[in-house]
């Protein structure tokens, strides 16, 4: 049977061509059909986020400066998450619910990992900061600016193209 995720078109912007990474989608009509789309875009999830961090490494591009924390994706879990999938491997029949836990275990570990290296490691709140003070005038510089810029049209008697000039850019 042929593989759900398949290579797709690499994308070529700077990161991934830095990175060396292939990107993957998920055939829907390759999954098998006691498992679950749901189920399966978590494992698609999961691969991801690992693929991520290990050409990361093998690449010696720094995503973060704390490096033991960025490759160990999996912490000290990785011989609990294989033993957990050697059980269900030896299993005489495939259970589903069991699978389901297993895959729900290591997407959680993986989200706490990403959560934490983008809020805490990566500063996300800053950054959110940074934009809004900016662009959304949290320190009203973007403002003044327009201001300052738009004062001699400012001061500008009104005249009928300018008003339907007004009128169009607002019917967009």
């Amino acid at each position: 049977m042929a593989s759900p995720i398949t290579p797709s078109n690499y994308i070529y912007n700077q990161f991934s061509e830095k990175m060396h990474i292939k990107r993957f989608k998920l055939k829907v009509d390759k999954i098998p059909s006691h498992i679950s789309i749901t189920i399966a875009e978590k494992v698609f999830f999961i691969g991801e986020s690992i693929q991520l961090f290990e050409t990361s490494r093998k690449t010696g591009l720094d995503l973060q400066a704390d490096d033991d924390f960025t490759m160990d994706v999996l912490k000290d879990k990785e011989a609990i998450f294989y033993e957990q999938l050697s059980l269900l491997r030896e299993n005489e029949e495939f259970r589903l619910a069991d699978f389901e836990r297993f895959v729900d275990s290591v997407r959680e570990t993986v989200s706490q990992h990403l959560h934490t290296l983008i809020m805490h490691k990566a500063d996300l709140k800053a950054e959110i900061e940074t934009i809004r003070n900016f662009f959304l005038l949290g320190r009203g510089e973007l403002y003044v600016t327009f201001i300052e810029e738009a004062d001699r049209f400012l001061r500008i008697e009104p005249s009928a193209a300018t008003q339907h000039d007004v009128h169009e850019s607002f019917a967009r």
